[in-house]
């Protein structure tokens, strides 16, 4: 119990100035109560169920949750749309549809100087993604893969040439769904 020190001495407290001086309790009785009830508050007002009725019934709130302002209000609707917009297997429409390749390879961070060593370590990356299933490719491998805009040039490249070969890949994105939401323009779900 947290508060079990701040009870026992508004206890203590408050038995011996009633033991000494009944009317001198009353004075101290600001400071010894809320000394004994501080337990009970911090239980009961801790509680999330207290704080979400106290939100629904509008109190306690400060002026930007009465009347937020616009910029609230415009990322709000900012983020539902974006929710409603999202990408599901964004990784596989990277790699096998072009538009989305280029802007993932656009994105992708690393950027280096021709190196022999840097070439076979990403031909060794590429090899090991596409000799394995979709499936199996964890979120950390697909992160590197992502994060090096030549490796995700190379993949797209590979599995577009060659779909026969990488029919797991081909036959794992033709079995997927895309949002029809994720790729519209700006303007076009702005209505």
């Amino acid at each position: 119990m947290r508060h079990g020190s701040q009870l026992l001495l508004g206890l203590v407290w408050a038995v011996g100035m009633a033991w000494l001086d009944l009317r001198f309790l009353f004075w101290l009785a600001p400071i010894v109560f809320s000394l004994i009830l501080s337990p009970f508050v911090s239980v009961i007002s801790s509680r999330s169920t207290v704080g979400l009725r106290t939100k629904r019934w509008k109190l306690f709130l400060i002026p930007e949750e009465y009347s937020p302002p616009q910029v609230l209000v415009d990322t709000d609707k900012y983020l539902e749309m974006n929710r409603r917009r999202i990408l599901d297997d964004g990784f596989m429409h990277a790699v096998f549809n072009p538009s989305l390749n280029s802007l993932a390879t656009a994105m992708a961070t690393a950027r280096h100087r021709a190196s022999k060593v840097l070439e076979i370590a990403r031909d060794r990356h590429v090899e090991q993604a596409l000799n394995e299933t979709p499936e199996k490719l964890n979120r950390d491998r697909r992160l590197v893969l992502l994060s090096d805009p030549v490796t995700m040039a190379r993949l797209h490249y590979r599995v577009w040439n060659a779909p026969e070969r990488y029919s797991s890949w081909v036959n794992h994105y033709q079995s997927l769904v895309l949002n029809p939401l994720a790729l519209q323009g700006r303007t076009s779900s702005a209505g």
